[in-house]
């Protein structure tokens, strides 16, 4: 699956998604766009989900329409990364992800 982290998402949560491809807003000269440009532009080049921190998300865009999955963190700053707490939080993730139909 092709993952696309907003800015804002922990990069290293990347290192528990190594089955996937994951870029960053960053790595694919994103940073500036807006939440609806930013979701358009990870359509068209072929994302698959996006994960953010952008809480407001889900209540600026209309996601209905939206061929991504959308995984909204409910935290920026997640302690050491091999806590339990950020394993359990993970294992969530990484099921969701693989529940997405390609």
């Amino acid at each position: 699956m092709l993952i696309l982290f907003d800015q804002g998402t922990p990069v290293p949560l990347r290192t528990f998604l190594v089955q996937h491809t994951v870029k960053t807003t960053a790595e694919q000269g994103w940073s500036t766009l807006a939440n609806g440009k930013l979701l358009d532009a990870a359509e068209a080049a072929g994302f698959e989900a996006l994960v953010t921190t952008d809480k407001n998300l889900p209540h600026q865009q209309n996601l209905a329409r939206r061929k991504l999955a959308i995984v909204v963190l409910g935290n920026a700053q997640w302690p050491v990364p091999n806590c339990t707490f950020n394993w359990q939080w993970m294992q969530s993730i990484q099921q969701y992800l693989e529940s997405v139909p390609s």
